[in-house]
């Protein structure tokens, strides 16, 4: 609600105070009143209002005036209309408010107490603004407020100075206050601060309830007589004495105190308090007593106490980060410097402090120098967010590019008064943009040299891009290949192939990572080639794969290769008999184990013996210190994969052990099940010691080299030797012997001729100065095209401090080069989404503060974008009043439940008027950080939806009433013909048969009439239908008027038509009877017809309580007990006949629809005849109600 400068942000409803206000005197003493109530309350710097029930001001102390300045009055005028109709609501509910406001600049708090019976309203204001800066300022972990925080304090601390100097200004008010002790009272007891009364012996003579119940724990009664010594048992014990000692030289000089202190509450829980003490004196002017106010500063001191800690992890983060750190106050014209300043520019941190705004644009660049200015001055005249890129001058001389993004902090007048902001160092960033940008078209270049097929395959829209050797290696043209789907390339996969690489495939779309197959690949002439395709799948933020990138090898010569190496295996096991090796093949599917090699030179068994051993046996031939350990070596590589290598000492045939290398590997089959192990054991006896000697290099090296697509070099640059280790096929496209070779002079030419000098410059830099190093630049595979690596690592030096060893990593890192372009396109690709999506998107936090809102939102609204964000519009403004407290409850059940998704619809006011419907999509997720709990959902606007539905419920209303009017019109004409017909017979048991058929049409057809009728066509007023039944059937039987008299006790029953029309018929055949048997001629009597309910559960209730709330009043009462009672005081029923077993018509008619009804009926005899029906409104099959035809017959 918005009026006169006033924005409510909160409004709940909190319990009604029990204490009854005093009654309002007349207008004519409102002089008085203020008088009375100035003391106090203008001494307290917040706004105290008393406002009529027409609106009227009746109070206003002087921190009110902002709220009359803003709503345009003065004192004794009336508040706008929308203002006045909130206090008249509050009035009528007799329930107490709070609530939170904006006035400009500045959020109150207000307590709104009612006095209904009195006609007036009390309105007592907070100002919370520093709260609120407070709280957004926490926000940004990058502004220092502690001197904020400080400058707050103080000027708190002045105005409770200020306050406590009008306390003792006003002391002489005491004795007029005490004139009007009720109304004083009624105001301390409605202010949330303890405040209390002592006399001159430490006895209080007042407080309100806030100090008996906060505090103390008692009533009020209670504490008043009560002595200071209560008190002091909320305080610690080496703070009460200072107090007391406090609380006395106040006494004797006068004057105020004030002090903060911890207390413990009444509910044992401890809290801050502001202590404001002053001395008021009685009618002859000496000092009478203290009176005092304590504030619950609780939460400032917690805010204090964290903003401490954040300054000073920030003040750490800042010089660990490698960043420039400034806070400029604007009216000091001072800029407090910190973080890496010798780093980044060369000066100390105390000759970096003399730096001033002038000082430093005249260390930006020249040519950079107006554009940076022009920013900042932008900046200062409207505020907000700077961020520049320049190149700035260190101490040496030389510049380095610079990002400066920082916040121009605004006072109350829009002035800016402060700017907090960080300088990075981005030359690496700056350079790599421009590096990236020149390798992109050689890449291209390159990968069509390659001999190799490029491919980048966009998941989302389905659409894949080639590149590379396309016409060399699938004899189809660059633009045939171009549309190559998934779909196509699954069917030029060799048949044998495809189930497999599609599966690969399918398996990667779905959990990301990897991709390794080799398969056959059909060529345009229909010849296959066998391929290597790999490729790695990128997943998108929660969104799952977004895209595939990879390359697919011509690897047929390296097929035939291995074709030959299977031939060659038979060679193999020769050679190897001859080299002193024993050969294995452990065959998993039927666990026989075949060996080969030097069998007798290693085991001492002849060949044939040894054959005999399996897997147990060869485990009891390992000495029984090394058992265990192989053992799980052997389980390792089973669960985990990977090689088996592991020496051992293994016991020959004549008992004496002997030291052997195991080497295997365990080969998988298509499922990914181990079908083989095979290795080689070799005698290293020998070898032994030397592999002691050894052992501390190949363990540097095995730690290394297990690195996963890095190179890993160890340089002694004393023999000049480089070895290598590592991904270094992967990285190079040289296999390992090949790249063994390589020294300085083979590296320094693999180097990119625009790297190379500035490459090997640095490399001499880090030599002469550091022991570590780390280097980039451009690195040409075997294939020629290049890569971007990084080389890091550290330099061992000898007691001369000449480089000894160096020990490295070269990582390839063209995939981090290419992401950030590729990061572009996700973005633009995000932006034209969300430009074509219909809906909006949105997400907020969990105090439903807006953070992203995006999509087709100024037609939905008629708002911008912006307007929500920067808070120009409030969403829950443009909710219809009568949904927003629903609203608000969903959205507060989301809060509490993390696992909760909510699906609601909701009306709101479009920009141009127009209601427009919402369907609205809401749940918890985490932010981009993971740490934080956010709320994200979706809204689309269903207003035509909801318009279409709207005409069919009015169509099908429309139609159900024509059913009911034309089915009452075919029994109209029913009866008509009945009568028609009986004109023809002179007979009177066929008339009497008629006469009867034509009532029970008549019975039906008044339902009909009394549906078409009726606002609900589904039920009916039963109550009604039975005057008109009962008055049709008396006018049928012509009874003469006053012999025979119709009874009629019925509650208000709404019943649906499948009950109510076989309850029709059963009254009509059953009042019939006593028409035609009970009454003779010349007999009088009455009928009585009763219906009632007798019994409802509990979940009946429920439903009466949800059908209460329905304005339409025919709702049918469901699964409710009913009893219906039809008796008259005529012959009585005869005794020989058995109702329930007879031929006439009627009562077979009235038992076989109690059995419909699930009911049962019961007769009794006495002083004429009364039948009793027990049932319950059910709802009736169609099939069960055209079985009463065939059981009549």
């Amino acid at each position: 609600m918005k009026n006169g400068g006033l924005e409510v942000i909160k409004s709940n409803s909190f319990p009604e105070k029990k204490e009854e206000a005093g009654e309002l005197e007349p207008e004519n003493s409102i002089e008085l009143h203020e008088k009375i109530i100035e003391h106090f309350p203008s001494e307290n710097p917040n706004p105290v209002l008393r406002i009529k029930k027409n609106g009227k001001v009746l109070y206003a102390n002087r921190a009110a005036c902002i709220l009359l300045e803003h709503w345009g009055i003065k004192k004794g005028e009336e508040l706008p209309q929308s203002l006045r109709h909130g206090i008249r609501r509050i009035l009528s509910q007799k329930k107490p408010e709070n609530l939170e406001i904006n006035i400009e600049n500045a959020t109150y708090a207000l307590k709104l107490y009612p006095h209904s019976e009195d006609g007036y309203t009390d309105i007592y204001g907070f100002d919370i603004s520093y709260r609120v800066r407070a709280e957004e300022k926490i926000r940004s972990q990058h502004e220092r407020l502690e001197k904020l925080v400080e400058l707050r304090t103080l000027e708190y601390i002045e105005a409770n100075e200020k306050l406590a100097q009008e306390v003792t200004e006003r002391k002489k008010i005491e004795k007029t206050l005490r004139n009007n002790l009720q109304f004083l009272e009624t105001l301390l007891d409605s202010i949330p601060s303890p405040v209390f009364q002592r006399d001159l012996n430490e006895n209080y003579v007042n407080c309100n309830e806030s100090l008996a119940r906060q505090i103390m724990g008692l009533p009020k009664e209670m504490v008043i007589g009560g002595s200071f010594s209560e008190f002091q048992k909320r305080v610690p014990k080496e703070l009460a004495e200072i107090y007391y000692k406090n609380d006395r030289e106040l006494l004797d000089n006068g004057g105020s105190h004030y002090y903060e202190t911890r207390v413990i509450c009444a509910d044992g829980v401890s809290r801050d308090f502001l202590f404001h003490k002053a001395t008021y004196e009685d009618s002859s002017g000496e000092i009478a007593g203290i009176v005092g106010v304590m504030l619950d500063i609780t939460p400032r001191k917690e805010a204090e106490k964290f903003l401490r800690k954040s300054e000073e992890r920030y003040r750490i983060a800042a010089e660990q980060t490698g960043q420039l750190v400034y806070d400029y106050e604007v009216e000091s014209k001072q800029i407090d410097w910190a973080g890496a300043i010798p780093q980044l520019t060369g000066y100390s941190p105390e000759e970096f402090r003399q730096v001033d705004l002038e000082s430093w644009i005249e260390h930006v660049h020249p040519e950079d120098r107006q554009k940076a200015w022009e920013i900042h001055e932008k900046c200062m005249k409207n505020g907000g967010k700077y961020l520049g890129e320049y190149r700035f001058r260190r101490k040496d001389g030389s510049y380095f590019h610079a990002e400066d993004s920082g916040v121009y902090l605004q006072e109350d007048l829009s002035q800016v008064y402060r700017i907090v902001g960080v300088i990075k160092d981005i030359t690496e960033r700056k350079l790599a943009r421009e590096i990236l940008e020149r390798s992109e078209e050689r890449f291209r270049i390159t990968a069509e040299q390659t001999g190799q097929l490029v491919y980048d395959y966009n998941v989302k829209y389905d659409h894949s891009s080639w590149a590379g050797a396309i016409e060399e290696l699938t004899g189809y043209s660059f633009e045939e290949f171009q549309g190559f789907t998934p779909e196509v390339w699954a069917q030029h996969v060799h048949p044998e192939d495809r189930e497999k690489a599609v599966k690969a495939h399918e398996e990667c779309i779905k959990n990301g990572g990897k991709y390794s197959e080799e398969y056959r690949f059909r060529r345009k002439d229909g010849s296959y080639i066998c391929i290597e395709d790999s490729g790695v799948y990128l997943k998108a933020d929660n969104l799952g794969i977004c895209r595939v990138l990879g390359v697919i090898k011509d690897i047929t010569d390296r097929k035939l290769a291995h074709e030959e190496l299977a031939k060659s295996e038979s060679r193999y096991r020769l050679i190897a008999e001859k080299t002193k090796m024993l050969l294995y093949y452990d065959n998993y599917t039927d666990g026989k184990i075949d060996w080969a090699g030097a069998i007798p030179q290693i085991t001492g068994y002849s060949y044939e013996e040894f054959q005999k051993v399996g897997v147990n046996e060869w485990m009891n031939l390992i000495h029984p210190e090394d058992f265990q350990r192989i053992r799980s070596a052997h389980e390792h590589c089973l669960q985990h994969e990977g090689d088996f290598h592991q020496n051992y000492r293994l016991r020959r045939k004549d008992g004496s052990y002997l030291y052997v290398e195991d080497e295997g590997v365990y080969l998988k089959d298509e499922r990914g099940c181990v079908y083989m192990a095979a290795g080689v054991i070799k005698d290293v006896t020998e070898k032994r010691s030397a592999q002691e000697k050894l052992l501390e290099s190949e363990e540097r090296f095995r730690i290394a080299a297990e690195q996963t697509g890095q190179i890993v070099f160890e340089h002694d640059h004393e023999e000049k030797i480089i070895k290598w280790a590592g991904a270094i096929l992967d990285v190079t496209g040289y296999t390992v012997e090949e790249f063994n070779k390589f020294d300085n002079v083979s590296w320094a030419n693999h180097i990119h001729p625009e790297d190379r000098e500035k490459t090997l410059g640095e490399l001499r830099t880090f030599q002469e100065k550091e022991n570590k190093f780390r280097i980039e630049y451009r690195f040409r595979k075997k294939d020629g095209s290049y890569i971007h690596v990084e080389d890091s690592g550290v330099y061992l030096r000898d007691e001369n401090g000449s480089i000894r060893k160096a020990f490295g990593v070269m990582k390839d890192i063209t995939g981090i080069k290419l992401a950030s372009e590729k990061l572009k396109e996700s973005e633009a690709r995000y932006r034209s989404f969300m430009k074509n999506f219909r809906g909006i998107a949105f997400q907020m936090g969990l105090d439903f503060t807006p953070i992203l809102v995006d999509g087709n939102i100024e037609e939905t609204t008629g708002y911008r974008r912006g307007d929500f964000i920067f808070g120009k519009a409030d969403w829950y403004r443009i909710v219809h009043p009568e949904d927003r407290e629903k609203l608000f409850e969903n959205r507060e059940r989301l809060v509490n439940d993390p696992l909760l998704l909510i699906e609601h619809e909701y009306r709101i006011k479009h920009r141009d008027g127009k209601l427009r419907w919402i369907r609205e999509i809401i749940q918890n997720v985490s932010d981009p950080t993971g740490k934080k709990r956010i709320l994200q959902g979706t809204a689309y606007d269903i207003s035509k939806q909801k318009e279409a539905e709207e005409s069919l419920a009015k169509m099908e209303e429309i139609r159900k009433k024509e059913i009911h009017h034309r089915i009452k019109n075919n029994l109209q004409v029913i009866s008509s013909l009945l009568e028609l017909q009986a004109e023809k017979f002179n007979d009177i048991e066929v008339l009497e048969a008629f006469r009867e058929s034509q009532n029970r049409v008549a019975t039906m057809a008044i339902i009909h009439e009394e549906l078409y009728r009726s606002k609900n066509n589904e039920s009916l007023d039963f109550s009604a239908y039975l005057q008109k039944l009962t008055a049709d059937l008396f006018h049928s039987y012509t009874v003469r008027k006053g012999d025979v008299n119709m009874h009629l006790d019925i509650e208000e029953t709404f019943l649906g038509m499948d009950t109510a029309i076989p309850l029709g018929i059963i009254i009509n055949e059953l009042v019939s009877n006593s028409l035609k048997h009970a009454f003779p001629s010349g007999r009088k009597g009455e009928v009585c017809i009763k219906l009632c309910r007798t019994e409802e559960n509990s979940e009946n209730k429920s439903i009466s309580k949800i059908i209460n709330n329905i304005d339409d009043k025919s709702s049918v009462d469901k699964n409710i007990q009913y009893t219906l009672v039809v008796s008259d005081n005529g012959l009585g029923f005869p005794e020989n006949i058995d109702f329930r077993n007879t031929s006439s018509l009627g009562l077979q008619l009235v038992n076989i629809l109690v059995e419909q009804l699930e009911g049962t009926i019961e007769l009794e005899i006495c002083s004429g005849t009364k039948f009793k029906i027990w049932f319950k409104e059910t709802c009736q099959s169609s099939e069960k109600v055209s079985s009463i035809k065939g059981e009549i017959q």
